[in-house]
């Protein structure tokens, strides 16, 4: 109980006041700068190794933490970070050990957001029906194809997908995850016009086309099974 007096007075201390449009540019940045803050203190994702940045907390006590959040209608992460947790759950369990050293700690102590790209426009969410495709050109991938249903109001620093490296015959046997660094050429986001809640962050909705995007094949895995060139 007092750990968790505690930890609520931080917390406070640190909320920054939203005002006016909660899905502004000038909010989302005072929310990037609390996620950072709880990432130092390995709470933004309190149950990742503390290795990575996390503090290797039970899921009960990431529960109180969300909760001393949820009192200023925050989430755990504070900023819109949909691919977040996947993507790191990802490389936890199939990443390199150089990817767990490079790409987690930027993502549990909050200095990279991710987009999670999952929905094909024809294939839905079933990754193995994806026509994203990766060809493997020497060091590098070279990635095409369309994703749609893709959540962010704001540039992330990583893309989260799966694509296609194998024949199609070989389901979920030809498939690789991708960390795409988000500025990389190539990448083109539209925003989608569609129904939505008002002044979310990161509400918005995105359909992003990604046309011969170059990635090194250091931000790849399972992509074993693909011949190279």
């Amino acid at each position: 109980r007092v750990r968790l007096i505690k930890n609520g007075k931080q917390i406070t201390a640190h909320v920054p006041r939203i005002k006016g449009n909660r899905d502004s540019e000038e909010n989302y940045q005072l929310l990037r700068g609390l996620g950072r803050q709880l990432g130092a203190r390995g709470w933004l994702y309190p149950t990742a190794p503390v290795d990575y940045g996390g503090s290797g907390m039970s899921g009960d006590w990431a529960v109180i933490i969300a909760q001393e959040l949820d009192a200023y209608d925050l989430g755990l992460p504070p900023f819109p970070d949909p691919g977040g947790a996947l993507a790191g759950q990802c490389i936890a369990v199939w990443g390199s050990d150089e990817q767990k050293r490079r790409i987690l700690p930027r993502i549990i102590m909050g200095e990279a957001a991710t987009w999670q790209l999952a929905t094909d426009p024809a294939g839905g969410s079933d990754f193995a029906a994806t026509s994203t495709t990766a060809r493997r050109d020497g060091d590098q991938y070279i990635i095409n194809g369309v994703k749609t249903w893709v959540q962010g109001s704001y540039p992330a620093e990583y893309l989260w997908t799966i694509a296609r490296t194998g024949p199609e015959e070989e389901r979920y046997q030809n498939l690789s995850w991708f960390m795409i660094p988000g500025q990389l050429p190539g990448i083109r986001v539209r925003p989608m016009e569609i129904l939505q809640a008002e002044n979310q962050p990161g509400g918005r909705k995105n359909t992003v086309y990604l046309e011969d995007v170059r990635v090194s094949a250091a931000d790849s895995a399972r992509a074993e099974r693909m011949p190279r060139k």
